[in-house]
């Protein structure tokens, strides 16, 4: 159940309109990861809470969008009238913004600042911004009808 006086507190301190008793609790509020189970957060703190039974809140739910998760993280959390749910996380200042899917001319295009990694089990293909390629997996097969063509500077086999 969400802590009322905590939304309120919120609100009145941020100069948030609509902290009268009356109004609905929800709102968004931005918060800090304190603990974390499977990549989900399980407990956000409040900054400037100095009640520890109120600074520490349960989280009971995260939008699907939201990634992974870690202790430290700041997180963007609504309060409605019954739980809080983590809505989004905040990029940190090393992190570039998502480039991410684009459709475009027939062509699907997936883009990253680093790298681009699709794995399941143990076959992963890896794409570096270096120009790094690495294909890794137990069994690795290229099929072509026409030529096959491999080109590079030095070419190992074995």
């Amino acid at each position: 159940m969400v802590n009322k006086q905590i939304v309120h507190e919120f609100k009145d301190t941020n100069n948030i309109e609509g902290a009268a008793e009356n109004e609905s609790p929800m709102m968004n509020c931005i918060a800090r990861v304190a603990e974390v189970s499977n990549h989900q957060a399980l407990l956000i703190e409040f900054s400037g809470v100095e009640n520890t039974a109120e600074r520490y809140i349960e989280i009971t739910a995260h939008l699907n969008n939201v990634p992974p998760l870690k202790v430290g993280d700041q997180v963007l959390v609504t309060a409605t009238e019954q739980d809080y749910i983590v809505t989004g996380r905040l990029r940190t200042e090393e992190e570039s913004p998502l480039d991410g899917l684009t459709y475009s001319d027939g062509k699907l295009n997936l883009l990253a600042g680093k790298a681009i990694k699709i794995q399941t089990g143990d076959a992963v293909i890896e794409l570096t911004a270096t120009g790094k390629i690495k294909i890794d997996g137990k069994n690795i097969y290229s099929l072509s009808e026409g030529r096959h063509r491999l080109q590079g500077s030095t070419i190992e086999l074995n």
